[in-house]
């Protein structure tokens, strides 16, 4: 293993006896300086069977193996070396099966895996599991390999498969009964922990819960070895036995020591309550046994009523559904008036309020208020308690959606994952504005966005690095065009005559020459690569040529003319110039000869393309048009070739809508279309079809133009005068 990376493991296992299965997992680091050289070894097996002999078996596997690989192979090569371990056991498992112990055959799971200078070699048999976890990848090792369900002994290891690792990589070999209880989702979040041990930890919490101790596991992390020197935190052992009680010691009391108080605190909370109400009665019957005019059969009906009445209902019996509804409606009289009942109703109110002593009055009166009030605030605190909890309930189903969509992206299963994005969104912005909406809320959403810009191939550009900035080079300056040529990026003053340099390397930036005087602003800007040779149109239609090597200007001429169409786009094809001219509905070209230019041609016949709302041309042998409208048409010898469509934009800005520029050359593989009025690059195959996008957020207003160097990777922008570059 190269010395800068170092490998860091970590196990989950099983201490003692299984009643139909033998589990046993073995690490080889070898000490000897012979054999280090050789790499590390890994080796699970599990044989789902009884049988007593069953532990000859791994003892036997792994002593082949060990032997072989480390000591008996004369091979230099370490695949070699790794097949002839194999071969060891294959030979000794059939030799064992030849002695008439076949009970393992089709009952046995394992593998063996080594690593050994930066590259993995794994075999396996049986169910036994493997998953490389590569930053937001996952590569499920052992999925579509066959291996026979009972195979020959001779070929009980008979795929080999190898890949070479990285630093980061995460390794997680397993028998398969582990992914009965974890999920790909919760190893996946597992494996982020930044130590095996922190991952091995978390995935044993959820099979002490699940009361699994048929499994073992080895995770395996590729790290830098200062990292793991500078990794501080609490020390968790490297290996977990899913049988000992001391480790659900460790995992579960924190647990029932919470439900405990809970209980405890619950049953003080309902004694206090209850405190209340039974100080309320004995207020209410002092306030009773006051009345002067209280008759027998009314002292007894609240007694005999709260005898059959559960605690819980106890106060609303007490206020008035019982003793005025029985009281006094029964001693009504017939032929009296309409409103008797209810004036003698008042009547005995108000007598029985005058027989009441005033200091139990109003103690009755405020004790009624100081009720009111704490059950107003019980009852607003328990609607807001619920509401808190509906809320939580939400943000927990979307999270649950977004770590699902995370593992289906990390899987290339872009689809599934784009539809559980979409319903935790929607889950979430239904109570994102809601009061009290929980803080997750904002977090959740952006983490969505950040998932939907991995699947759509969106990259946000917040800090484009800045190259130069032409404004100190001319007191009055407007730059919109940059071309790239041998390390150097060239720009034209629009409102003046200036020709501007820029070392990209450097930033180092100069003005290299001028056009003539009375030759007009410089208007449009291409080049002549293999030439080394800058073409450059004034306002004044005038064609200059600036010679790179030579260091010097000149004016060129057509077959009949010293003047040229005016150019609302400029662009170069070999040794032709082609001129765009939307108000004549034309694109001429202008193929190069020794004196200047020879004479003019058209390149489309009349009426085959509408070149009056042309924005932007690219020329690569075809020529592709953007349009206004964001719509592109690609010609080849002057006819619209009808099988280029754009396609494939993701949503929610799924067409190309304020286009300034379309990019590409002959050894562009690629169309580039600045859009958004200058805040987005979207790149398209040369067929049409979406590959990624670049959106500016910050650090950059509108851009003006763009020139891609593929071979560099590198795109530089033109914004303000200023030129910038981002990696692609």
């Amino acid at each position: 293993m190269n010395q800068e990376n170092q490998i860091q493991t970590a196990k989950i296992l099983t201490s003692g006896k299984l009643p139909d299965r033998f589990l046993e997992t073995k690490i080889y680091e070898p000490t000897n300086p012979l054999e280090r050289k050789f790499g590390s070894t890994y080796i699970l097996t599990e044989i789902t069977t009884p049988w007593f002999p069953t532990a000859r078996i791994t003892k036997l596997i792994s002593e082949a193996f060990l032997n072989e690989y480390y000591q008996n192979s004369n091979a230099s090569k370490d695949s070699k070396r790794f097949e002839d371990g194999l071969r060891a056991v294959n030979k000794k498992l059939s030799e064992l099966a030849g002695s008439g112990q076949t009970e393992w055959i089709g009952n046995l799971n394992a593998f063996i895996a080594s690593i050994v200078n930066n590259k993995l070699y794994i075999s396996h048999t049986g169910s036994a599991e493997a998953y490389l976890f590569r930053q937001n990848r996952i590569s499920h090792i052992t999925e579509g390999v066959d291996t026979p369900k009972s195979p020959l002994p001779i070929q009980t290891f008979s795929a080999l498969i190898s890949g070479d690792l990285e630093k980061g990589d995460r390794i997680v070999l397993s028998n398969s009964e582990m992914f009965n209880f974890v999920s790909i989702d919760t190893l996946r979040n597992a494996v982020k922990q930044l130590s095996p041990n922190n991952a091995v930890d978390e995935v044993a919490d959820v099979l002490f819960r699940e009361k699994a101790k048929k499994i073992n596991a080895i995770f395996i992390y590729i790290k830098n070895k200062d990292l793991i020197e500078s990794t501080s935190g609490p020390a968790l052992p490297d290996t977990i036995f899913l049988d000992s009680e001391d480790e659900k010691m460790i995992v579960t009391p924190f647990k029932g020591r919470f439900r405990k108080v809970g209980k405890e605190l619950k049953r003080g909370i309902t004694k206090i309550g209850f405190g209340v109400l039974a100080l309320y009665d004995r207020i209410q019957n002092l306030i009773i046994r006051k009345k002067e005019t209280s008759k027998k059969e009314e002292k007894n009906i609240l007694p005999q009523e709260e005898k059959n009445t559960p605690s819980s209902q106890n106060l609303p019996y007490t206020t008035s559904s019982i003793d005025l509804n029985t009281g006094y409606q029964s001693k009504s009289k017939k032929g009296k008036g309409f409103l008797e009942p209810v004036t003698s109703f008042f009547r005995k109110i108000w007598q029985f309020i005058l027989g009441i002593n005033r200091r139990y009055l109003f103690g009755g009166l405020a004790f009624l208020i100081i009720a009111i009030i704490i059950m107003g605030i019980f009852i607003r605190g328990r609607s807001s308690s619920q509401t808190s909890q509906d809320l939580t309930a939400v943000v927990t189903e979307a999270q649950e959606k977004i770590n699902s969509a995370e593992t289906q992206i990390a899987l290339n299963n872009d689809g599934e994952a784009r539809i559980l994005l979409t319903e935790a969104k929607n889950l979430l912005l239904e109570i994102k504005d809601k009061p009290k909406s929980p803080v997750e809320v904002l977090i959740l959403l952006e983490r969505i966005d950040k998932n939907f810009n991995v699947i759509n191939k969106v990259t946000k550009i917040t800090s484009p690095k800045e190259l130069a900035n032409l404004s100190s080079l001319s007191g009055n300056i407007e730059t919109k065009e940059i071309v790239y040529l041998n390390g150097v990026i060239y720009s034209i003053n629009q409102k003046g005559r200036e020709i501007f340099a820029v070392i990209a390397e450097r930033g180092d930036k100069e003005v290299i020459a001028q056009l003539p005087e009375n030759s007009g602003n410089a208007n449009k800007l291409t080049y002549l690569e293999d030439d080394r040779v800058l073409v450059i149109e004034s306002d004044n239609q005038f064609l200059f040529e600036f010679d790179i090597r030579k260091n010097k200007i000149e004016k060129k001429e057509g077959a009949k003319s010293d003047t040229f169409p005016f150019a609302d786009s400029l662009r170069s094809y070999l040794n032709i110039i082609y001129i765009l001219n939307k108000s004549e509905n034309e694109l001429y070209k202008y193929p190069r000869i020794t004196s200047g230019y020879d004479k003019v041609r058209s390149s489309y016949k009349e009426g085959v393309v509408d070149l009056s709302n042309v924005v932007s041309i690219g020329i690569d042998g075809n020529i592709f048009l953007l349009h206004e409208n964001g719509g592109i048409e690609k010609t080849l010898r002057g006819k619209i070739e009808g099988d280029f469509v754009v396609a494939g934009i993701p949503e929610p800005e799924n067409q190309i809508t304020s286009p300034l520029q379309l990019f590409t050359t002959v050894d562009s593989s690629s169309l580039y279309v600045l859009d958004k009025d200058g805040k987005r690059i979207v790149e398209l195959n040369k067929s049409g079809q979406y590959l990624r996008q670049f959106e500016f957020v910050e650090g950059i207003r509108k851009i003006n133009n763009i020139f891609v160097n593929e071979k560099a990777k590198k795109i530089y922008l033109l914004s303000d005068n200023k030129i910038f570059e981002i990696d692609i």
